[in-house]
């Protein structure tokens, strides 16, 4: 997909988010939806990255509490960020740009 896209447009510089993590509740109930699961699918996410051309960012960064877990405030079913935190989330996106 990355060849692809660079194929279409040669100056792109092609930005790759981590999935966000979940609530604690959900991450210590569930087998698949789980935050370590959930981080090693953005560890192998990462390696995508070459830091040139492709670059990857991690949102949780901004959404995590102490733990490493969804902020419970932050959600309503343990799983989605809630729709009022979305303005955060597009400001810390901005703050990724890169020039080429």
């Amino acid at each position: 997909l990355a060849q692809w896209i660079h194929e279409q447009q040669p100056d792109a510089l092609l930005f790759i988010e981590g999935n966000l993590h979940v609530a604690k509740e959900r991450s210590d109930s569930d087998k698949y939806f789980n935050n370590k699961r959930i981080n090693h699918f953005n560890r192998k996410v990462s390696e995508l990255a070459d830091n040139k051309e492709i670059f990857y960012i991690d949102v949780n960064e901004i959404f995590d509490d102490e733990d490493g877990n969804l902020k419970a405030e932050c959600t309503s079913d343990n799983t989605h960020v809630l729709g009022k935190y979305y303005k955060d989330w597009r400001d810390w996106i901005l703050t990724k740009a890169i020039e080429k």
